[in-house]
């Protein structure tokens, strides 16, 4: 079976790392737990069908998915970076198209939105 990459749990990693390794993980597992919480109160939909827009929207980027929920709680949060400012366009647009496909209307990613 051929390796992809290193895990946890692989016995090249030292313990130090595969406890940054999990942090890591349990931090983006929160992030996205937050970003469908907003999709979903954004829309009035349910988790699950926020989790499939924010799926799709990741596939239709081809942004990952722990990013596009770093914008989005960032965009909540009124704290979006300038530079960020494109690929939080290229998020809505592609969350417009996700949305668009559950039924629901189109997000606004603009400042100051709530």
């Amino acid at each position: 079976m051929e390796q992809t990459g290193l895990e946890i749990g692989d016995p090249s990693l030292n313990v130090a790392e595969q406890i940054a390794h999990l942090h890591e993980a349990v931090a983006s597992r929160a992030r996205v737990g937050l970003a469908i919480g907003l999709i979903a109160a954004q829309f009035g939909v349910t988790s699950e069908s926020a989790w499939r827009v924010l799926r799709r929207a990741s596939m239709t980027s081809n942004i990952k998915l722990r990013r596009i929920a770093e914008i989005l709680i960032e965009a909540h949060d009124g704290v979006l970076e300038e530079m960020e400012a494109e690929e939080g366009h290229a998020i809505a647009t592609a969350l417009a198209l996700a949305v668009r496909h559950e039924g629901q209307s189109a997000p606004s990613m603009g400042p100051g939105r709530r």
